[in-house]
């Protein structure tokens, strides 16, 4: 009998390669968005450390103009990725759904090849014993001789 092949393994090995595109894609957007939040974290301890060296030190008028125009500037930074974490955990979901999709594609031809190779299995094992039957008559023919 023939050796198990599935007409559509091709296919299969594409959906699963795709299956790992798209969780490459999902680790990638996960990156981003831990980048982006350590960012702000950033921002935000130095914002900080800024404030209370102002309020623990005497400092000039000129210090403090300077102090305030960097916290305007650091809180339009910090709304500015607040806002690209938020498009970036759009991104996310959406990269979750087309992560499902692609297994779910890959999850149906991997059900339709076991199910395959299964029914190749039951056929194989039907022609082997088959096989066994007709060898056991052509034996016991000839050990009872011809009549």
């Amino acid at each position: 009998m023939r050796r198990f092949e599935f007409s559509l393994e091709a296919a299969l090995r594409w959906r699963q390669s795709q299956v790992e595109l798209e969780e490459l894609k999902l680790r990638k957007l996960f990156v981003e968005v831990a980048d982006l939040e350590q960012q702000s974290r950033e921002i935000e301890r130095t914002q900080q450390a800024e404030r209370e060296y102002v309020q623990q030190t005497e400092v000039s008028s000129a210090a403090r103009t300077g102090l305030a125009d960097y916290l305007r500037w650091a809180k339009t930074v910090r709304e500015r990725l607040r806002k690209e974490e938020a498009e970036c955990r759009t991104r996310i979901d959406r990269q979750r759904s087309a992560l499902v999709a692609a297994r779910r594609g890959c999850e149906l031809l991997v059900r339709l090849k076991s199910r395959h190779q299964r029914e190749w299995e039951a056929a194989y094992d039907k022609e082997l014993e088959n096989l066994a039957s007709e060898a056991f008559l052509a034996r016991w023919n000839s050990v009872r001789g011809p009549r």
